[in-house]
């Protein structure tokens, strides 16, 4: 990435002065240039080039044009990434929302998106809504056991435990982790699921289940822990320990809870 971010950049600046600004193959590149940055999690540089990449295509093709339309969705992508979920809402929205604007294969991707902004909003209503429509449209598209639909439903669930609506979470976190562990079986991806749901069965006091399937999610995410994306992989093992030590708590067992916490205190703030 560092190789395409030097190459690309001295490619703007040339077609910038030989082309302008505003031509199709220097708005090309500046995409191309935006998506290195992104990817690269350098939101300082990211943002503007391409709030400046939507202003330079609206003028060019028009504010309704697939192109502009595209350049806000990566904007809003972009917003959202950086933690700025208040400026990725409305942009999100008019993507997800104009039938329009933005192509099918797109939209199934921002559709999660949108829903984890509400969420982050605390706009939960609307984002349970939106999971369960892209959970039908995953199904009606792809089929019940596909992956897609698994991760439909896993963001679903997700929602619900979050609104500590743990008895409708249940079900759709058993029908992902049934997909999971027939398409992923053995992966950090499996566990994490199988952690989750042991949280939607402690929630209803279902403890012996719980205890099962949390302690096996944990051990199968440490078991798998180097495959798990580094930026985030203390925090799934933080959030899997903190689901056994809430479930000990709970079932009023505080030695176990303690031996859980010891382990927590090992990981990397």
């Amino acid at each position: 990435w560092q190789q395409a971010e030097r190459y690309l950049a001295d490619a703007l600046e040339a077609m910038e002065r030989v082309l302008g600004d505003d031509h199709p193959e220097t708005l090309k590149v500046m995409h191309a240039l935006g998506l290195v940055y992104w990817n690269r999690r350098k939101f300082d540089l990211s943002i503007p080039l391409y709030q400046r990449l939507v202003d330079l295509r609206s003028r060019r093709f028009g504010d309704a044009h697939a192109e502009t339309q595209s350049a806000r969705a990566n904007l809003a992508v972009n917003y959202q990434d950086a933690g700025r979920d208040e400026d990725a809402l409305p942009l999100l929205e008019a993507s997800v929302r104009d039938e329009s604007l933005v192509d099918e294969g797109y939209k199934s991707m921002l559709r999660p998106r949108l829903a984890q902004v509400y969420e982050a909003l605390q706009m939960y209503d609307k984002a349970t809504s939106l999971h369960l429509e892209n959970v039908a449209r995953c199904r009606q598209q792809h089929g019940d056991k596909h992956g897609l639909t698994g991760r439909a439903f896993y963001l679903l669930g997700q929602n619900l435990l979050a609104q500590d609506r743990c008895a409708e979470a249940e079900p759709v976190l058993r029908e992902s982790l049934a997909i999971r562990q027939q398409l992923f079986p053995s992966t950090w991806l499996a566990s994490n699921l199988m952690s989750l749901l042991g949280e939607a069965l402690a929630g209803q006091n279902k403890f012996s289940e719980a205890e099962s399937l949390l302690v096996e999610g944990y051990q199968g995410l440490e078991q798998h822990r180097n495959t798990i994306p580094e930026a985030s992989r203390t925090e799934y093992l933080k959030q899997a320990l903190q689901r056994i030590i809430d479930l000990y708590v709970a079932w009023n067992q505080p030695d176990k809870a303690t031996s859980w916490q010891a382990k927590m205190d090992q990981l990397p703030p």
